[in-house]
């Protein structure tokens, strides 16, 4: 396997008691845990003493759970523990009531802070993200086209609508904020070219969200517009709370195409385990299968996951 760049990594709380925000070089390995030492303290009574560890290895970040007594989950999935699994830019690790988000330095927050700040009804053909929807949201066919736009609001639509509702918006004005971003991208739709160079899809998208957010708050119209009093502007800045609609979004599509490609006893066997936190004894009591054919759904399932995950992270920037 080629090895990683080795860049650092942002470990960020989004939850619970974790203390502060930490930032690990590559030769900087870290527990999770509630005592006193550890670099990524959680002062939290459900968090083992040494709960999970960061660790880089040849050039890749890797999360281990240290054997905790209420496990370690990698977005929504729960960690055997003493088996490490890689990071990536925008996974959230949850230990109990404690959420983390992770983003690792050459794709951090910094890089889409110097974008320009479009108005949400303002698409600027410089932001434009890659891939072939992208390219068929312009298809002079019809049905096509249609097809193309419904597409790009099943894909996008739950970041902006979580995003909006994390920031205090009721599930209505949620809803009015995706329309308000929608109606941006497709007016001026033709512009759309992709540049790398200018930073990543989704952090044009937050801004055009935040921006929409903003101006239905400075709105003349009463009946569209948001009182102040709704909105948790902390929740609405917070990059961490973006990442994690986004990492999430990513999950779910990744685990959607993972159950299409096994086969839906090992789907199960996987969600049972893995995600739901059954012990394996009981899944292979259930399914009628071993308890060691339950780690091994486990595994195939994570691997096409986790393949899935950085094809999707790849495709959109």
């Amino acid at each position: 396997m080629t090895a990683g760049l080795a860049t650092p990594i942002v470990i960020t709380p989004i939850g619970g008691a974790a203390a502060e925000r930490v930032t690990l070089a590559a030769d900087e390995p870290a527990v999770i845990g509630r005592a006193d030492d550890c670099r990524i303290h959680v002062g939290d009574p459900h968090i083992s003493m040494q709960h999970a560890r960061v660790r880089c290895t040849d050039g890749w970040w890797y999360l281990t759970d240290l054997e905790s007594r209420n496990g370690t989950s990698l977005n929504r999935w729960k960690l055997s523990p003493n088996d490490p699994v890689r990071l990536h830019d925008g996974d959230v690790i949850t230990l109990g009531p404690c959420c983390l988000t992770v983003t690792l330095a050459d794709s951090s927050p910094a890089a889409e802070s110097s974008l320009a700040a479009p108005a949400a009804d303002a698409v600027s053909a410089t932001y434009a993200t890659r891939g072939s929807m992208f390219i068929r949201l312009n298809d002079a066919r019809p049905l096509e086209k249609e097809i193309a736009w419904e597409e790009f609001r099943a894909r996008y639509a739950p970041v902006i609508i979580g995003y909006s509702r994390n920031a205090g918006l009721p599930s209505q004005d949620a809803e009015d904020i995706l329309q308000d971003v929608m109606l941006g991208f497709f007016r001026l739709s033709a512009d759309f070219h992709y540049d790398a160079a200018k930073g990543r899809f989704r952090g044009y998208l937050k801004q055009a969200t935040l921006n929409a957010i903003r101006k239905r708050i400075r709105g003349d119209d009463p009946v569209r517009r948001v009182p102040d009093d709704l909105l948790d502007e902390q929740a609405v800045t917070a990059e961490s709370h973006w990442e994690r609609q986004w990492a999430q979004r990513i999950m779910t599509r990744a685990l959607d195409e993972a159950r299409r490609r096994v086969d839906e006893q090992t789907y199960e066997a996987f969600d049972l385990y893995a995600r739901r936190d059954v012990a394996a004894e009981e899944v292979a009591a259930r399914l009628g299968i071993s308890v060691n054919s339950v780690h091994q759904a486990k595994s195939r399932v994570m691997r096409v996951v986790m393949a899935v995950v950085d094809r999707l992270r790849a495709d959109e920037g």
